[in-house]
C-alpha cells in the first residue's frame, strides 16, 4: 500500500488504540535492520552480509516515503549494522547525534521539520548541551558552505 492509509482504516486503528503499529519509527527500523542482517548473514555469509543489509534498509526507507523521522531511524539502523559487522559496540546516543549531524549537513532545512525535532529531542533530553552543540556546529558549517568565502572577502582582503 503506497501513500497514506484510507480514512476508514485509520479510524479503525484509532478506535482500537493500535494506530502506533502502522507508524514507521525507530522500533520498526530496528526490526527491519535485524531481519535484513539475519537473513543476509544466513543467505550470503557474514563477509557479504553488511552491504546486503544496508541495501535492504535503504530500500525500505525509500519505499515508506523517507520522511525525516524515517531517514533518522534508517541512518541509525545502518550505523548499527556497520558497527556490529566490524565487532564494535553501539551506543544509541552516538548514532542519534551522527544521524542528526548527517541530516542537517545534507539539508539544513531538516532542523525545522517537526518529526526531526521530536525524534531527536526525546532521545537526547539528558544530553541537551551536547546535542545542541553538534547541531549548532553543523548548522554553522552548512551556512558557511552555502555562503562561501565571498561575504568575508572584503573584510579579509589585503589592500593593494
Amino acid at each position: 500500500m503506497m501513500g497514506p492509509p484510507p480514512p476508514f482504516l485509520m479510524e479503525a486503528f484509532s478506535a482500537t488504540g493500535t494506530a502506533h503499529i502502522i507508524a514507521i519509527s525507530g522500533f520498526n527500523m530496528s526490526i527491519i535492520a535485524g531481519v535484513f542482517s539475519g537473513l543476509s548473514i544466513r543467505l550470503f555469509g557474514k563477509r557479504r552480509a553488511m552491504p546486503v543489509a544496508l541495501a535492504g534498509i535503504i530500500l525500505y526507507t525509500i519505499l515508506v516515503g523517507a520522511s525525516a523521522a524515517v531517514v533518522r531511524a534508517a541512518i541509525m539502523g545502518c550505523l548499527y549494522v556497520i558497527a556490529t559487522h566490524y565487532g564494535r559496540q553501539t551506543e544509541a546516543l552516538n548514532g542519534q547525534i551522527a544521524a542528526a549531524m548527517l541530516m542537517t549537513l545534507l539539508n539544513p532545512q531538516t532542523l525545522w521539520d517537526l518529526g526531526f525535532q521530536y525524534g531527536t529531542q526525546i532521545n537526547t533530553e539528558k544530553h541537551r548541551f551536547l546535542f545542541y552543540f553538534f547541531i549548532c556546529a553543523n548548522l554553522c558549517a552548512s551556512v558557511s558552505y552555502f555562503l562561501g568565502p565571498d561575504p568575508l572577502y572584503p573584510c579579509c582582503a589585503k589592500p593593494g
